[in-house]
């Protein structure tokens, strides 16, 4: 099998993938379910998480992870929240994470409002959407039955901003229960009913529902 794959040009492979059941259910629960994504990605904003205070917004991932019926929600020994999608092995395993914390000090007003097609607010964008993806992605796999090869880690880091300087993510590779083992990294920076544009360079004060967006990766 991987003889096979390897002879396919990239291009082959995503459009393979675009064309899959399961990819197009998918993207189907994203478009159907895109209203409470939004109201999803509202709530998280809405809970503060200043540099070095991320412990109610990591404890609220925590709650929705289990909820949805990950594996092993915790926890881990430096505020990330950790939730496992189980393949039908345990590697390849992939992490797709999104970190808590914001760039703005304690004190700030975290309200959300509506501006026509916009919601506007401290780190709506960066990283709200982020953990807001973490959750519909999650989400859709478990609701939609997939099947995964390998399995899957779900991580809402703490300490990417500033003085931050990726504890959180540090921590995760190097000395917490994952440290060493072969994986790759997905950050969820958006979801598919949210295509974020923030007005700022960091921390994003606006974004826009109803969107298809963009994700990264990297290995």
């Amino acid at each position: 099998m991987s003889s096979i794959v390897t002879k396919l040009s990239p291009s082959q492979i995503i459009q393979d993938l675009l064309n899959a059941p399961e990819v197009i259910e998918s993207f189907r629960f994203f478009e159907q379910d895109a209203d409470a994504i939004t109201e999803e990605h509202i709530a998280i904003c809405e809970i503060p998480a200043s540099p070095f205070d991320e412990q109610a917004r990591a404890e609220y991932l925590r709650d929705k992870l289990a909820d949805i019926g990950l594996s092993d929600v915790t926890l881990d020994g430096i505020g990330n929240c950790i939730g496992m999608f189980r393949g039908s092995a345990a590697s390849p395993l992939m992490v797709v994470s999104a970190h808590l914390d914001t760039v703005f000090a304690k004190g700030t007003d975290f309200t959300v409002q509506r501006y026509q097609q916009r919601l506007l607010a401290p780190g709506i964008s960066d990283d709200g959407s982020g953990l807001a993806a973490l959750i519909a992605i999650a989400r859709t796999l478990v609701n939609t039955g997939a099947r995964t090869v390998g399995s899957i880690l779900f991580v809402g880091t703490v300490g990417e901003e500033g003085e931050g300087n990726l504890r959180g993510v540090r921590f995760l590779f190097t000395e917490g229960p994952w440290a060493g083992r072969r994986r790759r990294r997905a950050g969820a920076t958006c979801w598919a009913a949210s295509s974020p544009r923030p007005s700022s360079h960091h921390g994003g004060w606006s974004s826009s529902p109803g969107r298809r967006s963009r994700s990264r990766s990297s290995p």
